[in-house]
C-alpha cells in the first residue's frame, strides 16, 4: 500500500501528552509537510472531543495525529472533515472483515461497544482553513477497558493480535482516498456513504437535552455541513450541535 502525501512524512515517538498537542506545537515551530502523521506508543493525556480524555494502554493500540491543510474548504463545510476521517476508519475495519458504524459527532462503533475515536482541532485564517489536526484513537490490542468504557478492540474481535503499524498504513490509504474526493469537490457522494453508516439514522429512539436533561423520542434525519444533526420529533426539526444532546 502507498500514498502520494498522507503518511509520508512520519514522526514516531514512545511517550507524549497527547499527539494532537505535539502537532499542534510542531506546526508553530516547523513548516510542517501536508500529511504529516505523529504516532505514539503511549500517549499520557490523550485528548477527547470537548475536553474529554482517551486512555489507552501503551504498546497496544494505535494512537496518532495527521495534519492537513484543507485550505479548499469552508468553514460551514467543516463537518465533512470528519466524514472523511469517520469513512477513512470504517473502510479501514471493513478491510479486517469489521462491519462498523459511525455514531455522531466521532466514535466509531462495532456492535454498539466503541472501538475508534475522532478529534479535529481547525485553525482558521481569514474565513479558511490553514491547518487541521486530526487526532484518532484505535484500540488494537487492548482487551480490558474500565468497567464505565463500553468498548472493544480488534483483538477482542478477530481473536487475534494485530500490529498497529499495518493498522496505521491502511488508514492512511483510506484517509488520503477520502480526502481527496473532498478535495475534488465530492460532497454529496461523501455525504451518502457517511449517512449509510451512521448509527441510528432513520430509527426511532430516545435522546436525552443537555444540560436540561429533557427526555424525547426522534429520529435522526439529517447532518449539515456545520455538524448539526437534526432529529426529527413530534412534527419539529430540532437542531443539536456536538454536547447538546445524548443517545440513550
Amino acid at each position: 500500500m502507498s500514498t502520494l502525501f498522507i503518511g509520508q512524512n512520519k514522526i514516531e515517538l514512545l511517550t507524549v501528552d497527547s499527539t494532537n498537542n505535539f502537532a499542534a506545537n510542531l506546526i508553530k515551530e516547523t513548516n510542517v509537510l501536508d500529511g504529516t502523521v505523529i504516532m505514539a506508543e503511549h500517549q499520557t493525556n490523550g485528548k477527547g472531543q470537548s475536553g474529554n480524555s482517551w486512555f489507552s494502554h501503551p504498546k497496544l493500540n494505535l494512537t496518532c495525529s495527521y495534519i492537513l491543510r484543507p485550505t479548499f474548504l469552508k468553514i460551514e463545510d467543516q463537518f465533512y472533515l470528519s466524514m472523511v476521517t469517520s469513512l477513512a476508519v470504517t473502510r479501514t475495519l471493513s478491510e479486517l472483515g469489521i462491519k462498523s458504524v459511525i455514531k455522531w459527532p466521532n466514535d466509531i462503533l462495532v456492535e454498539s461497544k466503541k472501538i475508534a475515536g475522532i478529534l479535529i482541532e481547525n485553525s482558521v485564517q481569514k474565513n479558511r482553513f490553514s491547518h487541521s489536526i486530526i487526532g484518532i484513537g484505535f484500540n488494537v490490542n487492548q482487551t480490558d477497558f474500565m468497567s464505565e468504557v463500553n468498548a472493544t478492540s480488534i483483538k477482542t474481535l478477530l481473536k487475534s493480535n494485530m500490529d498497529p503499524i499495518a493498522i496505521q498504513l491502511s488508514l492512511n490509504e483510506q484517509l488520503e482516498k477520502y480526502y481527496i474526493q473532498l478535495k475534488s469537490g465530492n460532497t454529496n457522494g461523501l455525504k451518502k456513504q457517511y449517512m449509510s453508516m451512521l448509527f441510528q439514522y432513520k430509527q426511532e429512539h430516545w435522546y436525552e437535552v443537555v444540560p436540561s436533561g429533557e427526555q424525547f423520542k426522534g429520529v435522526i434525519t439529517d447532518i449539515q455541513p456545520t455538524g448539526a444533526l437534526i432529529i426529527y420529533s413530534e412534527g419539529t426539526e430540532k437542531t443539536f450541535y456536538s454536547k447538546e444532546v445524548k443517545f440513550i
